[in-house]
């Protein structure tokens, strides 16, 4: 095939791809990495049209087998793996050891004429209302559908970093304190301390990962390294002899020769710390601005109620459902329980879970049909609780009986 025919597949790919026609996309970047494999932009669209993790991290992979160097698709790279590793450590298998429970038998899904029973449509990871490309943050609950992810989930150098500038901190105090009996300019100690002060909080900024800290970080190393290289030119300019000679005091009863030389040794302690304090401020500037910044390094990353489709297992479905519930992706945990809930279906918890879940995000209907399924095979202690959910719910939909138009309407609308 001619180079401009695998040119144009690759604009046309491209374009797809920004568009969100993913099918499209795939079709034509595959076409282009057939005919051309070592065509880098390619393989690197065509991990963003992938439907899987695994799809995905096959093409960034191959990206860096023809450019190392390619940094976007290594900081992507890094992300899925990281996700793909948390998601493999909640899917274990599970064999149950007690009798097997009866089947739940409740209405079909399809039966509900809402979000759920619609296919080919984007929905709020957070509250499943119906979203588009087009939508930054969700038209429902107003929320964010773009998060930032650290690129690293465990920091390499802030720990270390932490550590360096108490470190400098505690040298500025000491240097501060040994200058002073040499009547130390009052503008000169007034500064010192705002440093300390300053050094201190960006510790503190720094150790709690705070992206603002960092920055500030920078400008107050640089801001130190200035400050101490002035204060060096101020001892040893202004530090002589006669300005010793007048720090001595009359009514001392140490001998002047002693008390002179006590005061030498004093400054020349006072330069070394400066000195300390100058080298430590340069190497943090430099761990900073050249290290540093990997630790509070992000990618931002669209997010859309979805199934990770690494799980295989009902216990794995049911623990990333958790952590989605306590993320507050409502919707998303929805999908995971309802695969849960289907690869075990004698699992009261799934179902129940799922129910709490379709109430949370205001389909009262649906977890009413749950609950009325659950009631039957219960024990007499979960029967009264599953009743009490039951009755709040029959009062929601009675006092409510539009709770879910809002959800219809954006079916009838799309």
């Amino acid at each position: 095939m001619t180079q401009p025919h695998i040119n144009k597949w690759l604009e046309q790919g491209i374009a797809a791809a920004k568009a969100g026609q993913k099918q499209q996309a795939r079709t034509l970047l595959q076409q282009v990495v057939e005919n051309d494999p070592n065509n880098e932009t390619a393989w690197l669209w065509l991990g963003t049209a992938m439907e899987t993790d695994a799809e995905r991290i096959k093409c960034l992979k191959q990206v860096l087998a023809i450019n190392p160097n390619n940094q976007s698709a290594r900081k992507r790279l890094v992300l899925l793996e990281k996700r793909a590793h948390i998601l493999a450590q909640t899917n274990n298998t599970f064999t149950p050891t007690s009798p097997p429970k009866p089947q739940i038998q409740y209405t079909s899904y399809s039966e509900f004429n809402d979000v759920w029973s619609q296919e080919n449509i984007e929905l709020c990871p957070y509250c499943a209302y119906i979203i588009t490309q087009e939508n930054k943050f969700c038209p429902g609950c107003k929320r964010n559908l773009y998060i930032s992810l650290y690129v690293l989930d465990e920091p390499k150098h802030i720990g270390l970093f932490v550590y360096w500038l108490l470190l400098l901190a505690g040298i500025q105090l000491l240097s501060q304190i040994v200058l002073f009996p040499l009547g130390d300019n009052r503008a000169w100690v007034a500064v010192q301390v705002l440093f300390i002060l300053f050094t201190l909080l960006a510790a503190l900024g720094i150790g709690l990962r705070i992206a603002l800290a960092y920055q500030l970080t920078n400008f107050l190393l640089g801001m130190l390294s200035l400050f101490t290289l002035g204060r060096l030119a101020y001892l040893l300019t202004f530090a002589t002899t006669a300005r010793f000679s007048t720090l001595l005091s009359p009514e001392s009863s140490l001998d002047p020769v002693i008390t002179f030389t006590i005061l030498r040794i004093i400054y020349y302690f006072g330069l070394v710390l400066l000195v300390s304090q100058l080298v430590i401020t340069m190497r943090n500037l430099f761990v900073s601005l050249f290290s540093l910044g990997e630790d509070f390094e992000k990618l931002v990353q669209r997010v859309i109620a979805t199934v990770d489709p690494s799980i295989k297992t009902a216990v794995g479905y049911h623990q990333a459902a958790k952590q989605l519930a306590q993320a507050g992706m409502w919707a998303s945990a929805v999908l995971h329980w309802q695969r849960a809930a289907a690869n075990a279906p004698r699992e009261l918890t799934y179902h129940r879970r799922l129910a709490q879940a379709y109430a949370r995000l205001g389909f009262y209907e649906r977890s009413l049909n749950i609950l009325q399924g659950l009631l039957p095979l219960a024990t007499k202690e979960e029967q009264n609780e599953i009743q009490n959910l039951i009755t709040e719910l029959q009062y929601k939909l009675n006092t409510s009986p539009s709770s879910q138009k809002p959800q219809k309407q954006t079916l009838d609308e799309k």
